[in-house]
């Protein structure tokens, strides 16, 4: 086995990195290690630092706004030729 610095052993590893999806990528990403800082880390799962705060929040429709789409729904389906021509 090639010594961990060589060039195979970092393509394996960038080739084994680019196949995960983005979400294990920040999964692995550990805010508590102290030998190995945040930015590094990013640096080799390929991640951007700044989307690593970037916490998103699902969006949830208000019940009024459900109502209104349930309605267009129940309309379009009993007149599907309404907006056409």
């Amino acid at each position: 086995m090639p010594p961990l610095g060589s060039c195979n052993v970092k393509m394996i590893f960038l080739k084994k990195i680019d196949m995960m999806p983005i979400s294990e990528r920040y999964a692995l990403v550990d805010k508590s290690n102290t030998d190995l800082s945040i930015s590094k880390q990013c640096e080799l799962l390929c991640i951007n630092r700044s989307s690593l705060y970037d916490v998103k929040q699902p969006k949830i429709e208000s019940e009024m706004n459900l109502e209104i789409l349930e309605l267009m729904d129940k309309k379009y389906t009993e007149r599907s030729d309404y907006g056409s021509g």
